[in-house]
C-alpha cells in the first residue's frame, strides 16, 4: 500500500502548503490509510514529502510537533485552516482573517449532520469531460472528512466568486450558471438531504480562499511578480466582499 498517497486523503494541512524546509510530526485524530481509519497514528513530513505514517513515530530533532485538534470533523477541518493560517501569514496580522474566524465561531452550526468523504475543491473545473457528460472528477488534495455543505458551499461560492470578478473586469460572466437556490434544490432532489446552514459554509468557503489569495499574492510578491500592498491584507482578492459580508453590509 501507498502510504504515502493514503495519508494524503486526510491530511489536507500538509499537501495545501507549499514546500517548506521543515520537519513536523503531525498528531491528527484519524488518519485514513486507503483502507480504514485508524486513531492513534502519526505523520511525518520532511520538507514537502510525507516521510513515515503510522502509529508511534517519534519526532526527530528539531522537529516541529502540531496536534491537528477537534472533537468533530467540522471542528477540524476548520483548526487545519487555522494551521495554515498560521503559517502563511508569518509575522503579519489579517485583520478581516481574524474577524472571519470569530464570525464562523459565533454562527457555528447546531447540527453539523453526518460526515461524508468531501473532494474539497468542487468545481467544474476540476471536471474531466467527455461529450459533455462527466468521466471524472480530479484535483483531491484537499480532500477530508466533513459535513456534505462543505462541497456544496465550496462549488456556489466559486462560481459566485469569478462571476463577481468577471464582472468588475468588464465581463458579463455566466450569471445563469449554477444559480444558488436552484444548486440547493436540485441537490437536495438527487441527494435527498435539504442542505443546512448554507450561509456559514459560504462564509467558510469565501474564508479558505482569502487564505489561498494571500499564500499566493505572497508569492508573487517574493518572485517579483507584483509590487507588495501597503496594507497586506490587499493581498486577499475581493477582499471588499468579505469585508462586506462579516459586516453585515450585503447578504451572504
Amino acid at each position: 500500500m501507498n502510504f504515502r498517497a493514503a495519508a494524503a486523503l486526510l491530511l489536507g494541512l500538509v499537501l495545501t502548503t507549499p514546500a517548506v524546509a521543515d520537519t513536523l510530526l503531525l498528531h491528527p485524530t484519524h488518519v485514513f490509510d486507503g483502507t480504514a481509519i485508524h486513531e492513534g497514528w502519526s505523520v511525518l513530513v520532511e520538507a514537502d514529502k510525507i516521510a513515515a505514517v503510522g502509529p508511534n513515530l517519534s519526532a526527530p530533532v528539531g522537529a516541529r510537533t502540531i496536534d491537528l485538534p477537534g472533537a468533530t470533523p467540522l471542528t477540524r477541518h476548520v483548526a487545519n485552516q487555522r494551521c495554515y493560517y498560521d503559517w502563511i501569514r508569518g509575522d503579519e496580522t489579517y485583520a478581516i482573517i481574524d474577524a472571519t474566524f470569530a464570525w464562523l465561531e459565533e454562527h457555528w452550526p447546531e447540527n453539523e449532520g453526518n460526515a461524508v468523504l468531501s473532494w474539497g475543491d468542487s468545481r467544474l473545473a476540476n471536471v474531466l469531460w467527455r461529450d459533455f457528460e462527466p468521466v471524472a472528477v480530479l484535483d483531491w488534495e484537499a480532500v477530508a472528512i466533513g459535513p456534505r455543505e462543505l462541497d456544496l458551499g465550496w462549488l456556489v461560492f466559486f462560481h459566485e466568486y469569478y462571476q463577481r470578478i468577471a464582472v468588475r473586469y468588464g465581463y458579463k460572466g455566466v450569471p445563469g450558471l449554477l444559480e444558488r437556490e436552484q444548486v440547493l434544490k436540485d441537490y437536495a432532489e438527487h441527494s435527498k438531504h435539504k442542505p443546512r446552514d448554507v450561509a456559514w459554509y459560504l462564509v467558510y468557503a469565501e474564508l479558505r480562499q482569502a487564505l489561498t489569495s494571500i499564500r499566493v499574492s505572497s508569492r508573487a510578491v517574493h518572485f517579483g511578480e507584483r509590487a507588495a500592498p501597503d496594507d497586506p491584507q490587499d493581498l486577499i482578492i475581493d477582499r471588499d466582499h468579505l469585508e462586506a459580508v462579516i459586516a453585515g453590509r450585503v447578504p451572504i
